[in-house]
């Protein structure tokens, strides 16, 4: 009898977790792509441009969602808007290495985090903006 009502809970947990993920995963069939996507969760940090220079002062980490060849997704915890230009680092190799990215799209998760989606359209050379050098992840 035990079994049964185990299984019968794990059921009820498993049709709730496909229903969520359907929910979420509609949407993403109605958008037509250029290029595919990566799915890939890594640690990173956020620098906004800030009167001509990245101000570190501002800097906060987040959580990668997608990559593509030119951007990427990000989940954060401050709201930006659209058009604003960022640094986001990340580790590479035992270093960190900052693309410049502009915010495409920014969508509302809820409970104080957002998905940004980003056009990186530089590395960032370090020596040109010292304000990077202390930030790690």
């Amino acid at each position: 009898m035990l079994l049964f009502k185990s299984n019968k809970k794990e059921k009820e947990v498993q049709r709730a977790i496909v229903r969520l993920v359907n929910q979420h995963t509609d949407a993403l069939h109605d958008d037509v792509r250029l290029e595919s996507r990566v799915s890939l969760t890594a640690a990173v940090v956020v620098v906004p441009w800030e009167e001509k220079r990245y101000d570190a002062t501002c800097a906060l980490s987040a959580v990668t969602k997608e990559f593509s060849s030119t951007g990427a997704s990000l989940v954060v915890s401050r709201l930006y808007s659209r058009e604003d230009i960022v640094a986001v680092g990340m580790r590479r190799e035992g270093a960190i290495i900052f693309f410049r990215g502009t915010v495409m799209h920014v969508d509302e998760l809820g409970g104080g985090f957002w998905v940004l989606g980003l056009k990186f359209s530089e590395v960032i050379e370090i020596e040109s903006h010292p304000e990077l050098k202390s930030l790690s992840i």
